[in-house]
Order: structure tokens, then sequence, then C-alpha cells
């Protein structure tokens, strides 16, 4: 660690400092400036083959924002270092990407939970999906989390493709999909969710239920949230952010501490 350098909050320009004198005690050439890193002859590997390495500082706050700087690191082959300024951050991130593996759980059958995004569920028929609170106001926004079942009511399917994609807002089953790549475009059907909104030629929202039906025109999101109306947050799936079957997504990422501890997931990086 560096003089002057503390544990705790840092500011940015502190923690991509601690992320170049890291690389370079590892052997890799800095020259350039963070934040790439290229290995020399001698480096030592950080995740997988030694490769370049992009620094990031991400505070460990939003899952999707550390899968979404891994899986441009990996887009580019380059290994994804995430810098955290706090040991907080540090453990949050760990968390995220290592305990299991890009999600938030998973069964020992292997069905998963989700980690949940800033993207909007997005229907085929066009507008967002609503989740409507009743109680209130005030209708505080709901815990949305994303999960894996079992179909059990279809014999015809067989392991992962018999998995439900099931929504749950506050504990409660909002919906049941037919599994993540419903997602993909064109995404789900209207009549899944009670609601579902767009926006009109005239700059508002305009929300409809399942049949099509006006309920109500809003000027923003917060307006909608004030009535009980919540935009769901699409779960963050590492298959859709990962394209590159070839170079393992878990191998490329490391998470760097304050004090200069780094970690990927196989473990300490000496």
């Amino acid at each position: 660690m560096s003089p002057g350098v503390q544990t705790g909050a840092m500011s940015e320009r502190t923690s991509l400092a601690v992320a170049r004198e890291t690389c370079k005690r590892l052997g890799y050439d800095t020259s350039e400036g963070t934040p790439l890193a290229r290995p020399t002859g001698d480096a030592t590997p950080i995740a997988g083959e030694p490769a370049l390495v992009e620094a990031t500082v991400v505070d460990g706050t939003d899952p999707h924002r550390a899968l979404a700087v891994v899986a441009r690191a990996a887009s580019r082959d380059r290994v994804a270092l995430l810098v955290a300024p706090s040991d907080g951050a540090a453990r949050r991130l760990w968390g995220a990407l290592a305990d299991p593996p890009l999600l938030r759980a998973e069964s020992d059958a292997g069905e998963r939970e989700f980690h949940v995004g800033p993207d909007r569920v997005h229907l085929a028929e066009g507008g967002l999906a609503l989740h409507v609170t009743r109680d209130g106001p005030p209708h505080p926004t709901p815990v949305f989390e994303w999960r894996e079942a079992s179909a059990d009511d279809d014999e015809d399917r067989a392991g992962a493709d018999r998995r439900r994609l099931v929504l749950s807002a506050d504990g409660e089953v909002v919906t049941r999909l037919g599994g993540v790549e419903t997602l993909a475009c064109p995404g789900p059907d209207r009549e899944q969710f009670t609601h579902h909104y767009r926006r009109g030629d005239d700059r508002l929202f305009h929300v409809r239920d399942a049949d099509g039906e006006p309920v109500g025109v809003f000027d923003g999101v917060r307006a909608m949230r004030e009535r009980g109306f919540h935009p769901v947050p699409a779960p963050v799936v590492p298959e859709h952010l990962f394209h590159d079957a070839e170079r393992p997504p878990r191998r490329s990422w490391a998470v760097l501490a304050p004090d200069g501890r780094l970690t990927a997931d196989a473990g300490p990086v000496e």
C-alpha cells in the first residue's frame, strides 16, 4: 500500500492510483496510464492468463453496474479490475460476482436468483411492464425479486428448459414467465402483467391495463409511483450480458480493496 493512502472511503483518483501501483507490483506496464495496464513477460496473472487489465472504480451498491463492467471488459478480451473505494464496497462487489458467480443466489438444483438491474421489462406489444401497489398512499417502491422455479406441470420439458422465471414483489408472486429467454426480444406478452405504460407523442406516460384500456396519464415515473404504478425492473441474466463463449466471464475480473488486496474468483492474487 502506498504511503498516505488510508483504508476506508477514497476518492476515485486515489482509488485509481492504488490500482496503478498494484498493477505495477504485479508486473504490468502502466505507462499508458490508468485505466489500462499491459502485462509484461513476467506479469502475475490476475484472472486466467495474463491479459490487458481495465480498471474501473465501482462503489459496490449496484450489482448490475459491476456485472456490466465485467461484461464490457470480457468483450474486449480484457480483465476487469473493479476498484472498490471502501472495504464495504469490496465485500459487496465480491458477493455480487463470486458468491455464487454473477448471481444473487443459486439452489442445489441449479435454480437461480438474479440481481435486479436498472433496465425495464419490455413487452411484445410495445410498452413496459408495471406493477401496482394498492396500499397507500404513500406507495413505497416494492422489493422486486426474479428467480427460476421448476415447471413441474410441464412433463414435455426437461432440465433447465423446465424452469419458469418468477417475479415477486415484497414476497408476493406477480407473474410466472416461460424462462429467461422470454425476456428477449420481442419480450413477454402484456397479459403477463396487470398494467403497462408507454410514452406518447405528447411526451407523457400513458398507463393501460392488460386489455389495453386507458387507466391514467402521468408526466413522469415519479408521478406514476406516487399513484402506485411501479415500472418492473428486469433481472440481470449473465448469459444475456456475456456473448464470448471462449472466454469464461467469471475468469475476467478481480476486486481491489483500498489497502491493495486483490482478489479474483479463484482467490487472493499475490
